[in-house]
């Protein structure tokens, strides 16, 4: 039998005022703490005023939707964060709540939009592959935060190493490489791709690879390259190697510059290989 939590007086309050339903309350106790030397909570306390609204709740979604929209409607970003915690319950079950999904993963403040992201990762591989067409349309949407917590939803789904999962995955993450945002980028190449996709299925992940490095898209280069500046490149020295060859003369500054740093990170994993060396010196 698992141990039963010991809650601090500050956790058994915070616990108590989430399960009454009273959000401005909450976030009074919540700005009375302190994180990172700033006021608020931090964030095991807002997971467990999360845990404490489900209990409250019970399994009947149509009070604890109520409570998400409250939630998602105060101004305070720690309440805006309780109720993202809470969407990753929710929002497989309640598709209509897409829209407020979306509005919580393009806030303004950007500790909200990074708490949306397990929520897509609980849509995407929950009830498998139930909801992927609604990730690929979301997958179009403007905004880079919504493209990047899919990114982020595509490796976490990647590593549950669901059945038949790897194409689907595979093309759900095409979708996104066109995108220059930055915060997209970072996100995807080495993160989603290198140490996601990569590492896990690399028979499958590596044809597309080669196939991106060669897309007219330069994003789509850059992901390519940037999938091999991480661990997974020395896994698989000679395909780095071909893919910087080939883009370190590329006709887009940001795909020289993305094979340039994956070809510093490769000598440095890889000091044997005298490939490397001899093409920095090119």
């Amino acid at each position: 039998m698992p141990k039963k939590r010991v809650l601090t007086e500050r956790g058994q309050n915070i616990v108590r005022l989430a399960a009454s339903g009273a959000p401005q309350e909450l976030v009074d106790l919540f700005e009375e703490g302190t994180h990172h030397g700033k006021p608020g909570a931090n964030q095991a306390e807002k997971m467990l005023a999360a845990e404490a609204i489900l209990d409250a709740c019970q399994g009947d979604d149509i009070a604890l939707t109520r409570r998400v929209r409250e939630l998602a409607a105060h101004p305070s970003p720690m309440a805006k964060q309780v109720a993202c915690a809470l969407m990753q319950e929710l929002w497989p079950r309640e598709l209509e709540l897409t829209p407020l999904m979306l509005l919580l993963t393009t806030d303004e403040d950007w500790e909200v939009r990074e708490w949306a992201a397990p929520a897509f990762t609980s849509l995407l591989s929950s009830a498998w592959p139930q909801h992927l067409g609604l990730i690929e349309e979301l997958a179009l949407h403007p905004h880079e935060s919504v493209k990047r917590q899919i990114a982020l939803a595509v490796k976490q789904t990647a590593q549950k190493k669901l059945p038949e999962s790897i194409g689907p995955l595979l093309q759900l993450t095409e979708l996104l490489l066109g995108a220059e945002h930055e915060y997209v980028r970072i996100n995807l190449g080495p993160f989603c791709i290198g140490d996601g996709l990569l590492r896990i299925y690399p028979a499958e992940a590596l044809p597309k690879l080669h196939q991106w490095a060669r897309a007219e898209s330069w994003p789509m280069r850059w992901n390519a390259v940037m999938s091999f500046s991480g661990a997974q490149g020395a896994v698989h020295p000679d395909d780095a190697f071909a893919m910087i060859s080939l883009l370190l003369s590329d006709s887009h500054k940001e795909v020289q510059k993305a094979a340039r740093k994956t070809l510093k990170n490769m000598r440095k994993r890889c000091p044997d290989d005298e490939r490397f060396a001899e093409l920095a010196n090119v």
